[in-house]
């Protein structure tokens, strides 16, 4: 790679404050235009990789065989990096301490004067915005999903507005099976991998209007408004199927897991948020002593 510049990075990054390093370096450079355009949607979502990045680093920038390289190094992976970088038009790799992403340079002109002195100017402080504050703090921070005390809101929420309309509403509540087993045979690194792997076929199964929470440890639940039991469990069972016919690659090992699941519906004596959970841990637990890998719902 022929180094453009070494950049710290200070966490956490906003959006806007990585995008704009990146455009600097791409009109220094005389990148075309729409190759700017590329590394502008490049470094937005990588800013929203570097926001929940807590350990402190740096990106080398360089071309590489006609595309500019990022480097991050070191990398700690705290979000579903395959979720948002695999349809983006450039390739990345990603190891167990460092990142790697390649945008494809139609032209560029690499001046090594001009680079020392953008290189002079890059290392800025950025604050992040009030939402991104926000945003963190109703996520958690491994899988991407919302956390235990954001589903509480959401959860009082919709049971508020489905009593009041009368309208169906339904709880799931999942749980990786043998989670134990695959920390202590892979790791707990793959552990990780493995609730962000479930978290992202999650987010693929939910529609716009569910709600989907990382409840604790490999446990996550999912809000699921205007919809029976019936309809839940269906959801539960596509969920189930995906999972199970899934592997999931961390280094160069792979591996397999299930989840079983527990539903429960909106009734008069489910009609707190308290009641509605406790019924769906109920029927997991009854799909965890049937066996695993199924879905069971509340009496």
């Amino acid at each position: 790679m022929q180094l453009i510049t070494r950049v710290p990075l200070i966490a956490p990054a906003s959006q806007v404050g990585l995008r704009n390093r990146l455009l600097f370096i791409a009109g220094q450079l005389g990148f075309a235009q729409l190759e700017a355009v590329r590394v502008t949607v490049m470094a937005c979502e990588v800013a929203r990789l570097q926001m929940l990045h807590t350990a402190q680093g740096e990106v080398a920038i360089g071309v590489d065989r006609r595309a500019l390289r990022m480097d991050f190094s070191p990398w700690e992976p705290t979000w579903p990096i395959p979720s948002f970088l695999d349809d983006l038009p450039y390739d990345y790799r990603c190891g167990p301490s460092r990142l790697k992403l390649f945008c494809p340079l139609g032209h560029a002109r690499v001046d090594g004067s001009r680079c020392r002195e953008i290189s002079a100017l890059l290392p800025l402080r950025v604050v992040p915005s009030r939402a991104e504050l926000e945003m963190l703090a109703k996520r958690d921070a491994l899988t991407g999903l919302y956390n235990r005390h954001a589903l509480q809101e959401q959860l009082s929420a919709e049971l508020a507005r489905a009593t009041r309309y009368h309208h169906p509403l339904s709880l799931v509540m999942l749980d990786i099976d043998h989670f134990k087993r695959i920390n202590d045979t892979y790791g707990h690194s793959a552990g990780d991998a493995c609730l962000r792997y479930v978290a992202r076929l999650m987010r693929s199964c939910c529609r716009g209007q569910d709600f989907a929470a990382r409840f604790g440890g490999e446990e996550f639940v999912v809000i699921m408004p205007h919809t029976d039991v019936d309809g839940a469990v269906h959801f539960a069972e596509r969920l189930r199927l995906e999972v199970q016919q899934s592997s999931i690659r961390y280094g160069k090992s792979s591996f397999h897991c299930t989840v079983s699941a527990g539903v429960a519906g909106l009734t008069e004596s489910r009609s707190q948020p308290e009641s509605l959970i406790e019924a769906a841990d109920k029927a997991l637990y009854q799909a965890k002593g049937a066996g695993r890998n199924r879905v069971c719902r509340a009496d």
